[in-house]
């Protein structure tokens, strides 16, 4: 090869390695794709915006699955609502399932004034009876009829020991430092009957 062809070749190869140096060069091992932008609709949301939704925020796949055998089957809504709690900071609710007279849901914390946003799956403590001991438990999945107040910072629920709504429980939490911290629990386990505001039932905490 001559000289002349040898030295353009080798220009050639250098404008390719700066080339490749100014892309970033090969990703290393184990490294993370890019993030995925978040979407930005926040209401009125469709079954597509929910599955997007659910690429970033990422809950549990079992709730989505209930919820794609159970509410997602028309494709119709998202069924999933965003209550801001502070500026880029929301709670997010995710209706995961419907039983035969209330519906299943879980909350996350997402934080948008981060960068990367993250995203907190919530648990809420309850109390149950067994054999007249009072117990607690601690669970993602609010099985009930749930409202939440953005003036207060509160979600309440009322779960229905059955379809007469004569038993149940009912419970108040405070979404405080991206955590649900429980305020109120009262239950009344007699299902006798008799209709009882829920707000009235048994105190069982703060005791």
């Amino acid at each position: 090869m001559h000289d002349c062809c040898r030295a353009f070749v080798a220009f050639v190869m250098l404008c390719l390695a700066f080339a490749f140096l100014a892309a970033g060069g090969p990703s290393p091992a184990g490294a993370s794709p890019a993030a995925v932008r978040p979407p930005q609709k926040k209401s009125d949301l469709t079954y597509a915006d929910r599955k997007a939704w659910y690429r970033i925020l990422r809950w549990p796949q079992e709730y989505e699955d209930d919820f794609d055998a159970v509410l997602g089957v028309d494709k119709d809504k998202g069924w999933m609502k965003f209550f801001e709690l502070a500026p880029k900071k929301y709670l997010v609710e995710v209706q995961c399932n419907l039983f035969a007279y209330q519906a299943g849901f879980i909350y996350l914390f997402y934080d948008e004034s981060v960068s990367p946003p993250t995203a907190r799956l919530l648990t809420f403590k309850s109390f149950y009876r067994d054999n007249k001991q009072v117990k607690t438990q601690e669970e993602a999945l609010v099985a009930g009829l749930p409202e939440f107040s953005p003036r207060t910072g509160e979600l309440s629920v009322w779960t229905k020991g059955r379809g007469l709504g004569d038993c149940g429980a009912w419970a108040v939490y405070r979404i405080e430092g991206g955590r649900a911290v429980l305020q109120e629990f009262r239950a009344k386990d007699d299902c006798d009957g008799k209709y009882v505001d829920p707000k009235q039932y048994p105190r069982l905490y703060p005791r």
